[in-house]
């Protein structure tokens, strides 16, 4: 999920995720799916004038609310969780945070009527860009956001929302390289990762991942996996076919793109490498530009969160002001940009519709 090798530890996070999936409601699915879909939609637009416009209006009033502190005539009064939800929403809208945020604000800011107007632009700055750059990248950030609190109440252990959506929108791949993509299919997909995953041929997949981790990523240990694989996974198995995707999956990232080889070793190895669905050999391209989306997001919090964290309310804001002229802006712009590639990306990908 990380652009990189998918070792033991990958499949474990993929596994367990997935599993809560198979029991969801059709209804949640289906938002999920709606999201997926959404994302393939959004247009091929430059999100630059957007955000300098968003950012700009910001900027600008931050700059007057920093000059009526300094003025003193902003009034004081203590904290509230709408106030708190508001400023913290800019950015942070876009992942949960599992952060109180109480905790790492001064017990009282600084609340003028200027800075009640920022706080509500910052709430909705990210959906704002989106609308101006395309009503389709308006329709896929809303979806996302309205998602974040399904998404991250699956979780298990260890996962924050970024992986969570990396996974969900790796699985939701495959399935779509197989069936067109339905809550039936999904669950049905979800229930075979639910059964891989408690199989117990799964820990010689494990095994062989890490194995391949640890390897040169040469044709001898393209070959060594393969024949991990075979003597793990039956073809009889109900698990064989996913597995097998999934693996090759893996090995396109691992070889850097070495399917020539891939494919003549694992039929030398009498893998059945003819039955798979084509899309299968391009996931990895599409997810890794959207896993550099989901990075770039939370560059967005980590921004933010410093931001936060300062007590002085004057400094607060003339960091926020700072900011927005600079990191913000940017990490906006890379953002939508990634948004843009991998919509395209995904698009490249043939699936069944």
């Amino acid at each position: 999920m990380n652009g990189k090798d998918f070792t033991s530890t990958d499949l474990i996070a993929y596994c367990s995720y997935i599993s809560t999936w198979e029991d969801e409601s059709d209804d949640n699915i289906n938002k999920i799916i709606a999201e997926h879909r959404a994302l393939r939609a959004v247009p091929d637009k430059d999100p630059s004038v957007a955000v300098t416009n968003v950012i700009g209006d910001l900027e600008s009033c931050a700059s007057t609310l920093v000059t009526e502190i300094i003025a003193g005539n902003a009034a004081q009064i203590t904290a509230d969780a709408a106030a708190l939800a508001a400023f913290w929403s800019f950015g942070t809208s876009l992942v949960i945070l599992a952060v109180a945020e109480a905790s790492v604000v001064a017990d009282h800011l600084l609340v003028a009527d200027k800075s009640k107007e920022l706080n509500q632009k910052l709430e909705h700055a990210d959906v704002k860009i989106a609308g101006q750059i395309d009503t389709k990248v308006k329709d896929y950030i809303t979806r996302w956001k309205n998602n974040n609190k399904l998404i991250a109440s699956k979780a298990t252990t260890g996962l924050d929302t970024r992986h969570c959506r990396a996974i969900l929108f790796q699985f939701m791949l495959h399935v779509e390289c197989k069936e067109v993509l339905t809550a039936a299919s999904f669950k049905k997909f979800a229930g075979v990762v639910r059964r891989f995953y408690h199989s117990n041929e799964i820990q010689a997949v494990y095994d062989a991942l890490d194995d391949l981790h640890l390897s040169d990523k040469s044709n001898n240990a393209v070959k060594a996996y393969w024949k991990a694989f075979k003597a793990a996974i039956p073809s009889t198995s109900l698990s064989y076919d996913f597995a097998r995707d999934l693996s090759i999956t893996v090995l396109n990232v691992a070889t850097r793109g070495g399917r020539r080889a891939i494919e003549q070793i694992a039929e030398e190895e009498g893998i059945a490498i003819d039955a798979v669905a084509e899309g299968i050999w391009d996931i990895m391209s599409g997810l890794g530009k959207f896993v550099i989306v989901l990075a770039v997001g939370w560059a967005i919090i980590d921004v933010f969160v410093n931001v936060v964290q300062i007590v002085h309310i004057l400094d607060r804001y003339e960091a926020l002001k700072d900011k927005l002229e600079t990191d913000f802006k940017e990490h906006y712009i890379q953002f939508y940009k990634g948004v843009v590639e991998t919509a395209k990306a995904y698009r490249s990908i043939q699936i069944k519709q």
